[in-house]
């Protein structure tokens, strides 16, 4: 029996090492760039030879995003077998291991949308019971945080860990688990019921459709690359939303390259642009902070939501040197942030600053992805008490 049992023992580790390599991939090249001959190659063995452990590559993502889930509510479970008061710092620790030592830990943000109906209503399930064991963890610290504002505050101090990819390297490695407590700790000092809106909130916009063609075909393309994937749309599917021949389309742009391009391109222009005018008026660093913050939640709430969720999803699929422009536009917005902080908090060191700055900007954009919690009607202030939160903290 023994034989069968190593044998067994070394087939799981393959596949484990197939799935740790295939997510890297994924998460460095994006799912459609990724080929099954790729994901073989990057362990040592050969394309057929990968057929024996997955279907195909969607079986591969589908598996890959899973045991991702079960890292994560494996490091909840293990902490809750503890005694309360003990919870919430083993759970920090463990879960600052899993991000910092996992670059692909969180490719579920990006490309669960390629799961099928069966696996995304399993996959929803499991993320619930992800937030649900979170809850419990922190209901040590906040035993009185119930429904909605429990849940919002527990997605809160996941899109903390969730955030590390662009600054963590920049610390040494012992600040940032240090780092990463301090946020969550000041996540959970908030009181939501207190919030006050910091103005009243802007009306809902309107899907207006532009009435220049080249405009309508842009609105067109963020409509359904926000709702399909870019993958997913075709230049026909485009031509026909914008309601102009396939010919006009070309005339305007020379393929679906170009226009992922120009729509992340407008994004960032038109980040910088609004920042950059409401920024001339801001006299002190702090006024400075606080524009920063209401100027990206409103955008982050308003229609440039959109926007956020493509460049969070699609980016990879532009070629390098248009990548590398985007990145540039992305860098020069957070140095915004870094500088102001700075100089409202001079004690933090610049990587230190970089840190709370992308993570205010990153919880910001994770939760106002989520439909459920956008339609709180306090959820405008909510995003600056948490962002605010995590610039003191």
């Amino acid at each position: 029996m023994a034989q069968p049992v190593r044998s067994q023992e070394r087939r799981n580790l393959r596949r484990t090492q197939l799935l740790t390599a295939a997510a890297r991939l994924f998460q460095e090249f994006g799912y459609h760039n990724v080929s099954m001959d790729d994901i073989a190659t990057a362990v040592g063995i050969t394309g057929p030879a990968l057929y024996r452990h997955f279907r195909n590559k969607h079986d591969v993502l589908a598996q890959a995003l899973m045991s991702q889930l079960s890292a994560v509510e494996g490091t909840a479970r293990r902490a809750l077998e503890l005694p309360p008061d003990q919870r919430l710092a083993a759970f920090h620790a463990e879960l600052s291991a899993v991000v910092m030592e996992r670059e692909e830990a969180l490719l579920w943000k990006r490309e669960r949308r390629h799961l099928t109906g069966v696996e995304q209503t399993e996959f929803r399930q499991r993320l619930r019971d992800v937030l649900d064991l979170t809850l419990q963890i922190l209901s040590a610290t906040r035993p009185d945080l119930a429904g909605q504002e429990a849940a919002l505050l527990g997605w809160a101090v996941l899109s903390v860990y969730s955030n590390t990819r662009d600054y963590r390297h920049e610390l040494d490695r012992g600040r940032t688990p240090e780092l990463l407590t301090r946020m969550s700790a000041a996540l959970l000092e908030c009181d939501l019921a207190a919030v006050p809106e910091p103005r009243p909130a802007p009306a809902v916009p309107l899907d207006r459709i532009p009435a220049g063609r080249r405009e309508r075909i842009l609105h067109a393309a963020v409509d359904l690359f926000d709702a399909r994937g870019y993958y997913a749309v075709s230049i026909e599917d485009i031509a026909a939303a914008a309601d102009v021949a396939i010919a006009t389309l070309y005339q305007h742009f020379s393929g679906k390259v170009e226009l992922l391009h120009a729509v992340l391109a407008r994004g960032a222009e038109g980040v910088a642009y609004v920042v950059t005018h409401r920024l001339a008026y801001a006299p002190t660093p702090t006024e400075c902070l606080d524009v920063l913050v209401d100027t990206f939640v409103e955008l982050a709430l308003g229609p440039h939501r959109r926007l956020l969720g493509i460049l969070a999803a699609d980016l990879l699929y532009l070629p390098p040197e248009g990548q590398q422009v985007i990145r540039k536009s992305e860098r020069e917005f957070v140095e915004e942030w870094v500088v102001a902080l700075c100089a409202v908090r001079p004690e933090l060191g610049t990587a230190e600053a970089r840190g709370l700055a992308q993570s205010a900007i990153g919880i910001v954009i994770d939760l106002a992805q989520t439909p459920g919690l956008r339609a709180r009607p306090t959820f405008r202030g909510e995003l600056h008490m948490l962002a605010n939160a995590l610039l003191h903290s």
